[in-house]
C-alpha cells in the first residue's frame, strides 16, 4: 500500500496531492494483510529480480543453498522454470541435463544469487500451472492419487465456497457433496483436512486415510504427555 501511495503521489500535481493526501493516509492506515502463522523469513526483492532476469534471458540461476536451516550451504546451478508465491516464495527449477522433474527452492534460503553465463530454459510447452496442479500445496510426491472426499451436511455450505484443487469436480448426492480430483501431496492434504473436523470423510485413496491416521496419532501423542488421551488413534 505504501509503495502504491508513493507512485500515485508522484503522478499528481501539487494541488491534487494536497486534496487527496488525507484520504490516502486513511486508506494506508486502515488496510492490512491478515496475519497467518507460517514462515517468518521473506525473499529479498533483489533475489526475485535476478531470477526474473534469468528467466527472461534464458539463463540458469546460480546460488548457494541450504535445504534445511542447519545444513551447510551448497552451490547450485539451476534452470529456472518459474516463481511461486504462497506461504513462502519459491523458485521452481531443475539441475541442467537432469531428466528428473523440477523441484522447489525456497528463496529465503538462497545466498550469493546471480544470473549464470550458462543458458537454461524450460522445455517447449512447459506449463507451470499444470505442474502445480499435480500436488496439493507445495508438497511434492512421486505418485499422484485419485482423491475422493465426501462432505457431510454440516460442512456443505462451507464446501460450496471452497476450492480444494483447481481441477476438482463436485457432485451433489442428496444432502452431501462428493469432491474428486487427482493430486499428490497427501501429507499436506491430510493436515488441511484437520480443519474440517468431522464434516468430511475420506473415501479414497487408502493412502490418504493412512496418512490422516498417522497425523492423528502424532496429535494424540502430543496430548498424551499431559495424560489427556491414549497415545494412539486406534
Amino acid at each position: 500500500m505504501q509503495t502504491l501511495l508513493g507512485k500515485i503521489r508522484g503522478a499528481l500535481d501539487f494541488r491534487e496531492k494536497l486534496r487527496i493526501e488525507s484520504d490516502f493516509e486513511v486508506l494506508s492506515r486502515l488496510q492490512r494483510t491478515a496475519f497467518q502463522a507460517g514462515r517468518c523469513g521473506s525473499a529479498r526483492p533483489d533475489v526475485m529480480v535476478l531470477i526474473q532476469q534469468a528467466m527472461l534471458k534464458g539463463r540458469c540461476v546460480e546460488f548457494t543453498y541450504r535445504r534445511h536451516p542447519d545444513d551447510e550451504p551448497r552451490w547450485r546451478r539451476i534452470v529456472p522454470h518459474g516463481l511461486v508465491h504462497g506461504a513462502g516464495a519459491y523458485l521452481v527449477g531443475r539441475i541442467p541435463e537432469d531428466p528428473r522433474a523440477p523441484i522447489y527452492y525456497l528463496l529465503e534460503r538462497m545466498s550469493d544469487v546471480h544470473v549464470s553465463d550458462v543458458g537454461g530454459a524450460p522445455a517447449e510447452g512447459w506449463d507451470l500451472d499444470a505442474w502445480l496442479s499435480e500436488n496439493f500445496a507445495v508438497w511434492r510426491d512421486d505418485e499422484q492419487h485419485d482423491i475422493v472426499l465426501r462432505i457431510l451436511p454440516s460442512g456443505v455450505s462451507r464446501a460450496r465456497e471452497w476450492t480444494f484443487h483447481p481441477h476438482q469436480s463436485v457432485v451433489v448426492e442428496s444432502d452431501e457433496l462428493v469432491i474428486r480430483f487427482r493430486a499428490g501431496g497427501l501429507r499436506a492434504l491430510a493436515e488441511h483436512l484437520f480443519g474440517w473436523g468431522d464434516s468430511v470423510r475420506i473415501e479414497q485413496p487408502t493412502e490418504l486415510r493412512i496418512e490422516m491416521r498417522e497425523r492423528l496419532a502424532c496429535a494424540h501423542r502430543v496430548l498424551a504427555v499431559d495424560g489427556m488421551i491414549p497415545p494412539t488413534c486406534e
